[in-house]
């Protein structure tokens, strides 16, 4: 269902409501993208511009197919096909590509698996990111971004990208392991986890399998990110397991997952299972908040009125005093400034499905095993469902535009039984890290810069340098 228009806003979503057969091996199938080469298909466009690729499918049709080297890919461009893949026919997906390269390196844990080892997984890993736990957490995040916050001096420029990642990392490790790494520990990890999670979308879209074997730079540092992860953890498990036995307070993620597993089972985790939940934990957890922490500065030097009007907020509420977990329930409109952050700028820009038998899918035919590709990050941007959806605008959350638009038109963590089990913490990590750096600093951005997207794994701003200035 072609939209003739040309405008994502204008395109309509449902297509099996037009007289479509029920079966859906009758059905056509998704139009082809123009522009397909010999041997690469498409993706030469898709690599030179990924976001860009993906927002100039929108207008075509609801699903399309795109060609990875020789493998087609069908592209859902609607938030309520993804909704419905996600939620209402999850039964008829699994993970797909990009999951199954991951779960290559990284183990069969709770972000790879389908089934009853998932429920069984999801069980497992719940309760450590539960709102009591979570509060527990807090205190610890309060503290960790005081003190890093706090050493930053007036006039220094930094990669805010950088800067905001390892605080990000830093908060995650302190409250997975009662207490930060080491520097050697930490630095393996942070190297571990982007060779890991570049390597895992590369081998994805990589034309043929067998270039996953070639000796070039990015499949050595995919396998070396291995060996890294590998060693690092095996490193935290044997301090873990000293810490344990000379006793402590049970408030660290790790205990609760560990008690949880031991209840469960009846059985303590052995190190290999625990190195499989640990290693899912930091490639999952440990990247999401400095990104999204990133874009939300930039963001606010972009719109220097919602910055103003945040800081306003802080000065009301916090005067003063310290930062606490009871009055951070009362930054409304910094709890909104984070919730449209993540719309505009969902962290994971390009997600898999595939289909277990020949599926509707906005009434064309996905054959049994069709890989079905989405972007959270464009479809955000171009959400009919919101108005004016291209603009940040924070307070579209707090003036009753947003009460007609639909739980499934925001997910930004995804949705349904695969959605992220950290969502809550990632938001209190950012809400804590920005109110604790927007009431000391103003970061400025350096005349002249030009910030560009860097999609991976996740959506990172490349040349984001900023100065900090006292306030």
């Amino acid at each position: 269902m072609k939209n003739v228009s040309g405008d994502p806003a204008q395109k309509n979503v449902k297509a099996v409501d037009h007289g479509v057969p029920s079966d859906p091996s009758a059905l056509p199938a998704p139009p082809v993208v123009p522009g397909r080469l010999p041997v690469l298909g498409h993706l030469a466009a898709m690599l030179r511009d990924p976001l860009g690729f993906m927002a100039s499918l929108l207008p075509l049709a609801d699903v399309v197919t795109i060609y990875v080297g020789r493998r087609p890919v069908h592209v859902a461009n609607s938030l309520d096909l993804v909704h419905s893949m996600l939620v209402t026919d999850a039964g008829h997906f699994t993970r797909g590509l990009l999951f199954e390269k991951a779960e290559k390196v990284v183990g069969p844990g709770l972000t790879m698996v389908e089934g009853e080892p998932h429920r069984r997984q999801r069980k497992l890993v719940q309760p450590a990111f539960g709102p009591r736990q979570i509060e527990r957490y807090t205190h610890s995040m309060i503290e960790l971004a005081a003190a890093r916050v706090g050493s930053w001096q007036p006039g220094r420029t930094m990669d805010v990208d950088r800067q905001m990642y390892d605080l990000g990392v830093d908060i995650f490790t302190r409250v997975l392991f009662r207490s930060a790494l080491d520097a050697d520990s930490a630095a393996r990890v942070k190297q571990a986890t982007a060779g890991i999670m570049a390597g895992m979308v590369a081998h994805s879209l990589y034309p043929a399998e067998w270039m996953e074997k070639l000796p070039i730079p990015l499949n050595r540092r995919f396998r070396r990110a291995d060996a890294q992860m590998t060693d690092a953890v095996d490193r935290i498990i044997a301090h873990y397991r000293h810490a344990d036995a000379a006793g402590h307070d049970g408030a660290a993620m790790l205990d609760v997952l560990m008690a949880e597993g031991e209840r469960t089972t009846g059985q303590r985790m052995n190190d290999t299972e625990l190195r499989t939940e640990i290693v899912h934990l930091l490639v999952a957890g440990a990247e999401g908040p400095g990104a999204s922490l990133a874009w939300l500065f930039h963001e606010l030097s972009r719109h220097p009125d919602i910055e103003r009007q945040l800081v306003d907020e802080l000065t009301t509420v916090l005067g003063d005093g310290p930062l606490t977990l009871e009055n951070l329930a009362d930054l409304t409109f910094t709890r909104a400034v984070v919730k449209e952050s993540l719309r505009v700028h969902a962290p994971t820009w390009l997600l898999t499905r595939r289909t277990e038998d020949c599926v509707d899918l906005g009434g064309y035919r996905i054959p049994a095993g069709g890989e079905v590709a989405f972007s959270l990050t464009t479809l955000h941007r171009h959400a009919p469902q919101y108005e004016n959806p291209g603009r940040f605008d924070p307070q579209r959350w707090l003036d009753g535009r947003s009460a007609n638009v639909p739980r499934s038109a925001y997910m930004p963590f995804g949705t349904g039984k695969h959605k992220c089990v950290g969502d809550h913490f990632t938001l209190q990590v950012v809400l804590v890290c920005v109110a604790t750096i927007a009431r000391q600093w103003r970061l400025v951005p350096k005349p002249g810069i030009r910030v560009r997207e860097r999609p991976v794994a996740l959506v990172r701003p490349g040349g984001l340098l900023m100065d900090v200035v006292a306030r």
